[in-house]
């Protein structure tokens, strides 16, 4: 992925220099607080999907 492994401990060295990022690419508090809020909202949803499709399963599997 772009870097390297140098041990088990985890430790990886960038394969490019590393830049500081520009001005594009920064974010403010606001934005990252919607992204935040966004993935809650996507986590929520994949988990009522997950459990209403469990419990659909359990009852089928009940009848």
């Amino acid at each position: 992925i772009g870097s390297r492994a140098l041990s088990h401990d985890s430790i990886f060295i960038p394969d490019e220099p590393v830049t500081e990022p520009s001005g594009d690419h920064s974010m403010s508090q606001e934005n990252v607080s919607d992204k935040v809020r966004n993935l809650q909202v996507s986590l929520v949803a994949v988990c009522t999907l997950l459990l209403n499709s469990y419990l659909l399963f359990r009852i089928n599997k009940i009848c």
